[in-house]
């Protein structure tokens, strides 16, 4: 056998149980004999080595031991320094939406109240332009940060921060966070006997020391706001396990490409179905 290969146990290896299979998708689960790639870094189950003819990243090489826990933060900063984040654009529209028509009632009650009690014409272009500024002022003021808690329920936010993570609402501890995943899969759907491929919304996934997980679906609203989250993500590839899996072309070359230059522990899946260039 040319390779290292390694049986887990929870005891010693706890941080290692519960990644993805690459090739397969399968979790790995306690006594599974696994293969760490020597170059990423990515885990391997042993069958998926060979089927892989022992090769990856363009060489064969394995570790000979399973890779320590990453190191946690131990600088004595606030809590509250922003590492990543990826803020929702829906709630900024039905804001807009919300104040413009509150905008376009209220001018019209004035303007009848006007022309009922004081006999001035009924100004549509004025109530127009009313609606149009009102809707105007809600696009810069959503657009600004400070005003953000304040246009509506952000849910699908996420704010990955030095101690802590926040997914929507909840708030989970980064100390009891082994694994952060990004997640990007296709859907195929079968018309008149073809395939017809989109992409499936990228979700987070939260891998805890525990063994259990969460699932956060992002608001991805375009490929500059995907390569700028991940990028901010691969920051806490220092201190916290980062796995990247996208069957996505464009987003599967930036992985490449922040994984390359990255320092950090980034585990970087091979995409099982990478058939369209979408984008």
């Amino acid at each position: 056998m040319s390779y290292h290969s390694h049986i887990l146990n929870s005891s010693n290896h706890s941080h290692i149980i519960g990644r993805t299979d690459p090739i397969t998708g399968d979790s790995v689960k306690e006594n599974d004999r696994v293969v760490f790639c020597a170059v990423c870094k990515s885990c391997f189950l042993e069958d998926s080595w060979v089927y892989m003819n022992e090769q990856h990243c363009e060489q064969s090489r394995t570790l000979e031991n399973v890779p320590s826990l990453p190191a946690r933060f131990s600088a004595k900063k606030s809590d509250n320094q922003l590492i990543a984040k990826l803020l929702s654009n829906e709630i900024r529209y039905e804001t807009i939406l919300g104040v413009a028509t509150f905008c376009f009632f209220l001018s019209f009650f004035i303007m009848s109240a006007l022309e009922h009690n004081f006999e001035i014409e009924m100004n549509f272009s004025l109530i127009f332009s009313i609606t149009f500024l009102g809707g105007l002022f809600a696009t810069i003021a959503t657009s600004i940060p400070q005003f953000r808690p304040f246009v509506g329920n952000h849910q699908d936010d996420i704010r990955i921060f030095k101690k802590h993570i926040e997914l929507g609402k909840n708030t989970f501890s980064m100390k009891d966070v082994r694994q952060i995943k990004y997640q990007r899969e296709t859907y195929v759907e079968y018309i008149d006997r073809r395939e017809l491929y989109s992409y499936m919304s990228p979700v987070i996934l939260v891998y805890f020391a525990n063994g259990n997980y969460v699932q956060h679906t992002l608001p991805i609203t375009s490929y500059k706001d995907t390569s700028d989250f991940l990028r901010e993500l691969a920051k806490i590839s220092h201190f916290v396990e980062v796995f990247f899996y996208s069957e996505n072309r464009n987003e599967y070359e930036t992985m490449k490409r922040i994984q390359s230059n990255s320092n950090g522990h980034i585990v970087l899946g091979e995409p099982l179905r990478l058939l369209h260039n979408l984008k």
